[in-house]
């Protein structure tokens, strides 16, 4: 077995620090004079020994890389901080535009009326502030005067104006003035206000969600004026047929909370026996001042009747169709629901149930409430039912005969599909 003599090589300056220098400072390399084996082998180990230094280093970069996330983001932020206090304290003389407020609440106007309110802006800068280019979002508000400029130290009003339109909503609209101080380049002030209106109506409409065919509802309005001191009602009309209303003045509580002068209260009565469905009435007014022209104004009328019969439950949808989706054959297959019966007499009476197609079967059975107006539909696929489609024009139907003379036969949509998988088995296996 040869000897080595076993040296320690000095890395150059540049491999002295980091792992990839430190691997090459502690590699013991064969004396000169050595077997070329164990020169090769001194070879390998040395390049071995390199590269896991370098993957080392590698991955010691990439871990610092991704170790902070934010850390660019900081940096920006550091950034834009250093830049801002520079800005601050700039040599040179720079404006500064300092105001009290940049809301500005207008006092409700008559239509036609021009409302004026003042903003004072103070220039606390050492240089002329600028203010030029003023905007508005909607042409009824202007800004006076539209450019100015405001020596250090003093002050400057800039008033906005609002002309008010006969029926206009609450507004809600900017004004931008564009100015020369670097901190704030754009002044946007933003302004409020409502137009008195002659007629109004509290609430806007009426709606009877659940309205009832056997059953009148009831629901109160009131119609007012923010600007009169007084009208009457001269003629009113409605296009429900039967549908009734009683006019009576409003209460001095019920003006002072709805911020009127004037008004009435509406009370609007539906009629019995509408059909089931959705209807959109209206009951116009007109309202004559006493020293004024009349004006009309209309309150919708929005009724939504329900059935006298009505299904709930998982797996019929609005239309009123029972959806089975795709069946297994060889076994039942049921789906429940609950009938609720809207009408003074809740009892059905002798029930006729029929379905097509006939294998289907159908039961309704009363349930224990103190109305006594619900029920349980329970509808069954049988095992035996043959394999068959049953949709859209191929649908089934249920229809439930009632012996009540008052409730109508109900219709019931029915879709299925029976399929057996174990014959589809048995066919694809041939």
């Amino acid at each position: 077995m040869s000897r080595h003599r076993v040296r320690e090589c000095e890395a150059p300056p540049s491999q002295k620090t980091g792992r990839l220098g430190r691997a090459r400072q502690s590699l013991a390399l064969p004396a000169s004079g050595t077997t070329a084996g164990g020169g090769r082998a001194g070879s390998i180990l040395l390049a071995l020994c390199l590269a896991v230094a370098a993957g080392c280093d590698h991955a010691a970069e990439q871990q610092l890389k991704f170790r902070d996330p934010w850390a660019e983001k900081r940096a920006a932020l550091a950034e834009a901080r250093k830049a801002k206090e520079a800005l601050d304290h700039l040599a040179q003389p720079t404006p500064r535009c300092a105001l009290a407020q940049t809301d500005v609440e207008f006092e409700p106007l008559l239509p036609g009326a021009i409302g004026r309110r003042a903003v004072t802006i103070r220039n606390v800068g050492d240089a002329p502030l600028v203010l030029t280019a003023a905007e508005t979002s909607s042409p009824s508000l202007t800004v006076d005067p539209a450019t100015a400029e405001i020596a250090p130290g003093d002050a400057a009003e800039l008033t906005l104006a609002w002309t008010a339109r006969a029926g206009e909503e609450p507004f809600t609209e900017t004004a931008t003035v564009a100015t020369n101080d670097p901190r704030v380049p754009k002044l946007e002030l933003t302004a409020t206000g409502s137009v008195l209106r002659e007629l109004a109506l509290h609430p806007p409409s009426l709606v009877f969600e659940r309205g009832r065919s056997d059953k009148s509802s009831e629901l109160c309005a009131f119609v007012t004026s923010e600007i009169w001191d007084d009208f009457e009602i001269a003629a009113a009309e409605t296009s429900l047929a039967e549908a009734t209303w009683k006019l009576e003045p409003a209460d001095r509580g019920d003006l002072r909370l709805l911020g009127a002068k004037s008004g009435y209260l509406i009370t609007y009565t539906t009629p019995k026996g509408m059909d089931h469905g959705r209807y959109q009435h209206t009951l116009s007014l007109t309202a004559a001042p006493a020293d004024g022209e009349p004006q009309q104004i209309e309150l919708p009328v929005v009724c939504k009747v329900l059935r006298k019969v009505a299904v709930y439950g998982e797996g019929i949808d609005a239309d009123g169709v029972i959806r089975f989706g795709v069946v297994e054959a060889g076994e039942p297959h049921r789906r429940q629901f609950t009938v609720k019966v809207h009408d003074e007499n809740p009892d059905v009476g002798e029930v006729v149930l029929t379905a097509e197609p006939s294998y289907v079967q159908a039961k309704l059975t009363p349930q224990a409430t103190a109305q006594g107006n619900l029920y349980r539909l329970q509808v069954t696929i049988p095992a035996d039912a043959p394999l068959e489609v049953h949709r859209g024009d191929t649908a089934g139907r249920l229809t439930i005969e009632f012996g009540h003379p008052a409730l109508e036969p109900l219709e019931l949509g029915l879709e299925f599909v029976t399929h057996s998988t174990r014959l589809q088995h048995l066919t694809s296996a041939r």
